[in-house]
């Protein structure tokens, strides 16, 4: 009879929800929000940072939250034609728990032969008609368009950047961040780098299909 409690305890304990923090905040400091419970196919607590580099001024943001198993330890940079994104992340796997600090990459200067179209929506620039070209260098040798979908209320807006990637941010695909009534998904669409540019048409209905799920 004394098993049986036991053999229930240990049911109760493996069957149980993981538990994360779940915030967002500017800034590289631990950000304050509510404990969460995690749906059962997300596997570990995941503290994502990023970073926004225009004209040599930074802006630095972090998130914690549920996360599934492929989301942990990426790290990964963009080099575009105005400044250079980085984001990077890294997992705890119990309730609670407080993951390690993610580390950004090493930047490099050094030119690789690779090249890529360069564009950002908001700037007036086309990412088909009008691209510029990138001249990529360091670990940055695939060309890789970044797609920033927000959802604030009933309105959706998106924002398309391209430009030179390391392999690292192929694995950032369909980041959700929550900033109370706004949602932003992050997604990463990589193509071959090559000195003759790769078509980012295909890039672009890649991203196109990841709107159409965000919004039905």
């Amino acid at each position: 009879m004394v098993l049986i409690p036991i053999i229930l305890s240990t049911l109760v304990t493996t069957t149980s929800s993981l538990s994360c923090l779940k915030c967002y905040g500017e800034g590289n400091k631990r950000c304050q929000g509510p404990v969460v419970e995690c749906p059962p196919d997300f596997k570990a607590c995941v503290t994502t940072i990023g970073s926004d580099t225009v004209g040599g001024n930074e802006k630095t943001w972090i998130s914690w939250n549920c996360g599934r198993m492929n989301m942990c330890s990426s790290s990964g940079s963009l080099t575009t034609d105005f400044g250079v994104k980085k984001i990077s992340s890294s997992c705890c796997y119990t309730s609670n728990c407080s993951p390690p600090t993610p580390k950004f990459p090493e930047g490099n200067t050094d030119k690789n032969g690779i090249s890529c179209r360069g564009c950002d929506s908001e700037r007036g620039s086309s990412c088909l008609s009008n691209p510029k070209i990138i001249h990529c260098t360091g670990e940055e040798n695939i060309c890789v368009l970044m797609t920033n979908i927000t959802k604030e209320g009933g309105a959706v807006s998106t924002h398309f950047i391209s430009g030179c990637g390391t392999v690292g941010t192929c694995g950032f695909s369909h980041r959700r961040i929550q900033d109370d009534d706004r949602t932003t998904i992050i997604n990463f669409s990589c193509g071959s780098g090559s000195v003759h540019l790769p078509p980012c048409r295909l890039l672009m209905v890649l991203a196109a299909l990841t709107v159409i799920r965000v919004i039905s």
